[in-house]
């Protein structure tokens, strides 16, 4: 499958995290990425907009503990509604993408490099 240009074709990512700062940081450095970026502060305002979203989200970045519920939930649930949704895992503890749900693309340890996270984006969506 060729690459999509992410400048020709825009793709939403949504960012969860319960520390306004980290979502705040996350959202500004993907809009200059080129992403249209939404975001939430807890899954269940993750799934209350996802729900409500006036455009196709294409991937999810969330923070694996947060008080409502954890990204893995969050990730399972969207698996039942969306399975293609995929989602990336952010946690300060070392976890596997292994026992999480089948639309989990991947599990990524904080602190995380920003440029790494778009990389594993953009691998993920398949675009440059």
């Amino acid at each position: 499958m060729a690459q999509l240009n992410i400048s020709s074709v825009p793709i939403t990512i949504m960012v969860v995290d319960d520390e306004p700062q980290l979502t705040s940081m996350l959202r500004d450095f993907m809009v200059r990425q080129g992403f249209q970026v939404l975001t939430a502060d807890s899954a269940s305002q993750a799934l209350a907009e996802l729900s409500s979203a006036s455009h196709e989200v294409s991937l999810v970045v969330t923070d694996m503990t947060m008080p409502d519920m954890s990204g893995a939930d969050l990730a399972a649930v969207l698996s039942s509604r969306c399975a293609k949704l995929p989602v990336v895992i952010l946690s300060g503890y070392e976890l596997s993408a292994r026992d999480m749900p089948a639309n989990v693309a991947a599990v990524m340890q904080k602190p995380v490099r920003n440029s790494s996270l778009v990389a594993q984006i953009r691998s993920i969506l398949n675009v440059e």
